[in-house]
């Protein structure tokens, strides 16, 4: 250790002498005369110890003894043996690791602190322009919130030009008084190359990854330019002006008069439409055809239960209208003394998808003989309505009703100018959507007798809506009340039969003696849904099932009793589904089924779910096996339980596991927690297996377990955050808004209520002094058709004048991420290469940023469309939905009067411009907040040497609030999903993150952020407060500064500008936002961080093409590209489902 100890000490003094020592040639000879000196004192035994060497003053000779030449010249050279050279070696490595290991050190207490920097100029300019008193720095130290202007515009140049943190910037003017007391403009090229002189040397052993610390004063000093704030109005063309009509949510008092009609005439039909039908059809709801409109004309509510393939979303509502028409006509005879029925006919039909309702209105029009949205069936999707003014039966999505109802208000909700007949589909799915329309439906029957509501669906929770609707009614002969149940509807339909075998009959045919790999009743008592430790999937169990299904003469047949057992012309024919929980399992079964059984080579194993890419999804739906396989066998989630069907597969094999999405109760954190299945999607996964012939259902579950399973799925109004359900509550005008909820079918949880009103609180949404509760923003939030944290995005984009990006980025964050991924490890390297040279190209540590630079190349860049998603692993299919949703951005943006009408073609005009990013990250940083992640290094225990390896010593962290308590607040440990493009770096200018979607799996990760600019959560945040030398925001985020004690009351006087200019264009639309000098001001100061200078704005991108020759057509109506997709797979499946036929018939 003495001697690495020596060398090691050499090497500092060598590296503290060498800056000056290479200018001047004699200092370099005595550099070197004393090194020399050093090793012959080291050969010398008899010399002095390595801690009693002392250097030689500067100016003179170093002097060798002549005792130490003469040993140097006659001692004889002693070699090393190998054990003294591997001590040595180990000694030296350790030496060095040591060193490496400080460094990092270091460089870890330089990132602790993120500085404000603002300089005396850019403070003077907004204390004049806001009218803020100007307070003077402190003197004697240094004040980062009052910097010269010579020390601003070298930290402009390093920060900027050269991609130094400002933390690490801080840290060596810290260090050196030197470069900041006194300084002139004229001195600002010597504190920028002291700076970078004292970063090459202090951090050349781990140098921060992309900064370029080789000096360019010329550059990187010249081309900076001044923030100036003019006083005069700018003309900006993206400031939007009042529309001609607006939403009627935005505004606060509604009108007292009767809304206009929905659809159809407004009044009785002079002409009634005579009902014919030009197609019939044999289906097995035409049995119930009486008995349906019959109960619908005497009960309010009605429920039918019918099988899927039933024909209930076809026939009922024709049922409806021809019985409604006949009743109209009898109305209008003169004997008839009612006058209730002398109104037109309005019978809404909600589906939970927009497809849904465009396919199933074409199909009724085509049964009644004419086309959609010329006769009387039309259909209304969110931007698209296709219907005429003889429209009599709407189909539509449950949003579109809903936004509706907010138009109308609780006085007028469900008048007869809205409806006549609801008719509620796939009623089963519970999303928060049709749960919030049922409970308005209960609260407001007793005002609409003449209201007609039908629930349909296949596998409702029947005892729920039962009980839901329930009456109470006076019994004469008790006295007393009972519960008047509605009458309920139940239609089956022909469906094969199929086999359902359980673990005994599993474990008896393979002849296993153990006990099923599942719960004991004990567990399942006490948590009868949650995974235990000993529910690990048994993939030995799987693969024996499949081989013993190819190798037995009956298949899967075998495993069934002989009374279940059906005919089939092949027992051997058909297509293995094994559901499984998630990406892993998947992954995990594969390896099993290919590596390690003898039959594997006549296997053809697949993978399906939701991320994977389309190519090899259809793969799934091929009936053509490849050469010498003889079975498929599809591994997937529950995506093939409802939203994909494969017509060929006769066996599945379910683990009764699914991932699903839940909120825990006391964080609000979203969860996506592996769980057994209700027995409703137990129901659904045994009917994949008799789509065209008997099959069989193996469940890896003991049979009498399955009475302690849930008997259906959660609703989602129990299972995400509800900020954007108690806002549209809100809207509604209803008053008491925790009591409604608590009256939904099945109310959400007391604290999830609490915690979207905190949330909304924080964005500035809410005004308890209003009467709808609302501030303005929080009705033009209630107004936009998105998530509430990405409505104000748009906002403040349009607010600071960069909306372009921000829509992207709302749209790609309202759909699901078009990011896919991929078994195939070299494809996924080459997509994860791409994406990592794509966020270098942007130069700003954003994911959302790197969505909105997406969207710009994917609608006007020279690479196709295809071409761009084939190289970045992208869905072709989600970025057209991405797309779409962008333009019911705008156009909502539009309508409240945010953004000009002839903002379309604006862009087009503007479609090379490059973002100002830094405003860009502003508004998701606005927008997001309070979502902040804090970032910090760990001390590292050994360095590594590539940046993934250096990322682990990041740590993350979120505050976990209480919401009751804020003073128990906590941070918690969190991850950056592998998905994250800010995966795997190990560098931050600001410690601090914004997120948008947080989820616990295995662990709590964050799959998207933006690195926070410290102006933008001090001006869009919480309430900045000076404490101990910080400024505080939201009790969370800190941020260093020494006067920040006079700088506080210049940002509150920022913010209160900010939110004059807001409120002032919220409430008066056509207000010209490019004419508030306090707004510019507030403008530059995010484009320079604060310094007064900031680098000049990049050229237009330059392009080869004109952008007009698209893959895409972004121009294309959407009901139509929607429309046109859907028949493209619906003919692909019609071949599927013909040729799984064909290998069925006997």
């Amino acid at each position: 250790m003495a001697v690495a100890a020596c060398l090691a000490r050499f090497r500092e003094d060598y590296d503290r002498r060498r800056g000056t020592s290479l200018e001047d040639p004699q200092r370099a000879h005595k550099a070197l005369q004393a090194q020399k000196a050093a090793l012959a004192r080291l050969r010398d035994p008899n010399s002095r110890s390595c801690d009693g060497v002392k250097s030689q003053p500067e100016g003179e000779q170093p002097q060798e003894s002549a005792s130490v030449q003469e040993s140097v010249q006659s001692s004889p050279i002693h070699f090393k043996s190998k054990e003294e050279l591997d001590v040595m070696r180990k000694e030296m490595r350790e030496a060095q690791r040591m060193k490496m290991r400080e460094t990092a050190r270091a460089r870890a207490e330089m990132e602790v602190d993120c500085p404000i920097f603002l300089s005396q100029r850019m403070r003077r300019m907004l204390a004049s322009i806001l009218k803020s008193p100007l307070s003077e720095p402190a003197v004697g130290e240094f004040d980062s919130s009052a910097l010269e202007e010579s020390v601003a515009k070298a930290i402009a140049a390093l920060t900027f030009n050269h991609n130094l943190p400002p933390s690490y910037v801080q840290y060596f003017l810290n260090s050196a008084p030197e470069l900041w007391k006194g300084q002139q403009e004229s001195h600002d090229e010597q504190v920028y190359s002291c700076i970078l002189e004292r970063v090459q040397r202090e951090l050349r052993e781990d140098p921060p990854p992309n900064v370029d610390t080789s000096p360019s004063p010329e550059d990187c000093l010249r081309n900076l330019q001044a923030a100036v704030v003019s006083l005069k109005a700018s003309e900006n063309g993206t400031y939007g002006t009042g529309a001609a009509h607006n939403e009627d949510v935005v505004r606060q008092r509604r009108e007292s008069a009767m809304p206009k009609a929905w659809f159809g005439p407004d009044g009785m039909d002079e002409d009634l439409y005579t009902f014919k039908r030009v197609m019939t059809n044999k289906l097995p709801i035409a049995q119930h055809k009486t008995e349906i409109t019959e109960l619908i004309r005497d009960n309010q509510i009605v429920l039918i239960q019918g099988e899927t393939g039933c024909g209930k979303t076809t026939q009922v509502p024709q049922y409806i209208l021809e019985a409604a028409l006949r009743m109209q006509a009898e109305a209008k005879r003169p004997e008839t003394k009612t006058t209730d029925l002398r109104r037109p006919v309005r019978i809404v039909v909600t589906q939970p998808r927009r497809i849904a309702a465009i396919t199933v209105a074409k199909r009724v029009a085509e049964e009644l003989g004419e086309k959609v949205g010329e006769g009387v069936v039309g259909y209304k999707i969110r931007g698209t309505t296709v219907a005429s003014p003889k429209c009599k039966l709407l189909f539509c999505t449950t949003g579109v009703v809903l936004r509706r109802l907010a138009n109308e208000g609780s006085k007028f909700m469900f008048s007869p100018k809205t409806v006549t007949h609801l008719l509620v589909d796939e009623v089963h799915e519970r999303g928060v959507e049709t749960d919030f329309m049922l409970t308005f439906l209960r609260e407001i029957r007793a005002n609409r007798p003449n209201l007609r509501v039908v629930l349909m669906s296949a596998t409702m929770d029947t005892e729920c809506f039962l009980k839901y609707f329930s009456l109470p009614v006076k019994v004469a002969a008790v006295g007393g009340e009972a519960l008047k149940q509605p009458p309920m509807v139940v239609c089956p339909a022909f469906c094969h039969p199929v086999a359902e075998c359980y673990m005994e009959a599993i474990n008896t045919r393979l002849g296993r003696n153990r006990s099923p790999e599942a719960k004991s009743p004990d567990e399942l008592r006490r948590e009868h849904t949650e995974m235990s430790e000993s529910d690990g999937i048994d993939y030995d169990l799987i693969l024996k099932i499949v081989e013993e299904i190819e190798t037995s003469p009956e298949g899967a047949w075998t495993f069934a009793p002989e009374s279940m057992r059906a005919a089939v012309k092949d027992p051997h024919r058909g297509a293995v589904l094994v559901f499984l929980p998630g990406l892993g399992e998947i992954t995990q079964l594969m390896s099993k089924l290919t590596d390690d059984s003898t039959m594997s080579s006549k296997w053809w194993v697949l993978p399906l779910h939701a991320n994977l890419p389309p190519e090899e999804q259809q793969q799934c739906f091929s009936t053509s096996l490849p050469a010498g396989c003889t079975r498929k066998i599809i591994c997937s989630t529950n995506v093939a339980e409802t939203s994909v069907t494969v017509p060929d597969v006769t066996v599945v094999i379910d683990t009764c596991r699914e991932r699903r999405n839940q909120v825990d109760r006391h964080s609000n954190t979203p969860m996506l927690r592996e769980q057994w299945c209700a027995l409703d999607s137990l129901k659904q996964r045994r009917g994949r297996a008799g789509r065209v012939q008997p099959g069989v259902c193996l469940r890896l579950l003991p049979e009498r377990h399955l009475e302690r399973l849930d008997a259906v799925s959660p609703p989602e109004m129990q299972r995400v955050p509800l900020e954007n359900v108690y806002l549209q509550v809100c809207a509604s005008g209803i008053a008491d808004r925790p009591g409604f909820l608590a009256k939904t079918p099945d109310p959400p949880d007391e604290l999830s209520v609490l915690f979207a009103e905190a949330a909304l609180r924080d964005l500035g949404a809410l005004d308890p002094l209003q009467p709808d509760g609302l501030t303005p923003l929080g009705r033009h939030l209630a107004a936009l058709p998105c998530h509430p944290r990405l409505g104000k995005i748009l906002v403040l984009g349009c607010l600071l004048g960069e909306p372009s990006p921000c829509l992207s980025i709302c749209a790609a964050m309202s759909v699901r991420n078009p990011m896919m991924t991929t078994q195939d490890t070299s494809k996924r390297a080459s997509w994860q290469s791409a994406r990592m040279e794509m966020v270098a190209e942007i130069g700003t540590r954003s994911d959302h940023c790197a969505w909105a630079h997406i969207v710009q190349e994917w609608r006007f860049g020279d690479m196709k469309q295809r071409e761009l998603c084939k190289k970045l692993g992208l869905s072709f299919e989600r970025m057209a939905s991405s797309m779409f949703e962008r333009r019911h951005l705008l156009e909502s943006l539009v309508q409240v009067g945010l953004l000009p009408g002839n903002f379309k073609d604006l862009e087009w005009e503007q479609k090379n411009k490059v973002p100002n990013w830094n405003l860009v990250r502003a508004a998701v940083v606005g927008g997001l907040y309070p979502n902040i992640i804090h970032v910090s290094r760990q001390m590292p225990k050994f360095q590594s040497s590539t940046m993934m390896d250096k990322a682990k010593y990041l740590t993350y962290q979120v505050l976990q609030r209480h919401v009751k308590m804020e003073q128990q607040s906590y941070p918690k440990r969190l991850n950056l999903h592998p998905n994250s493009l800010m995966f795997g770096h190990d560098q931050f200018h600001c410690p601090w993150l914004a997120y948008y979607t947080i989820q616990q799996t295995s662990k709590l990760y964050a799959y998207d952020v933006s690195e926070v600019s410290p102006f933008a959560l001090l001006l869009f945040g919480g309430e900045p407060v000076f404490n101990h030398g910080q400024i505080e925001v939201g009790g969370w985020a800190t941020f260093k500064c020494k006067g920040g004690k006079q700088l506080v009351p210049l940002l509150k006087a920022a913010r209160s500008a900010i939110q004059e200019v807001l409120e002032r264009k919220l409430e008066d639309l056509k207000f010209d936002l490019s004419s508030s000098k306090e707004l510019r001001a507030c403008i530059e100061l995010l484009k320079c961080n604060g310094l007064g200078f900031r680098t000049k704005d990049p050229a237009d991108i330059v392009r080869c093409g004109d952008g007009q020759d698209r893959d895409f057509n972004e121009f294309e109506n959407e009901t139509a590209y929607m429309t046109r997709k859907d028949d493209e797979h619906q003919e692909r499946m019609n071949q599927v489902w013909a040729d799984a036929k064909k290998l069925a018939e006997p």
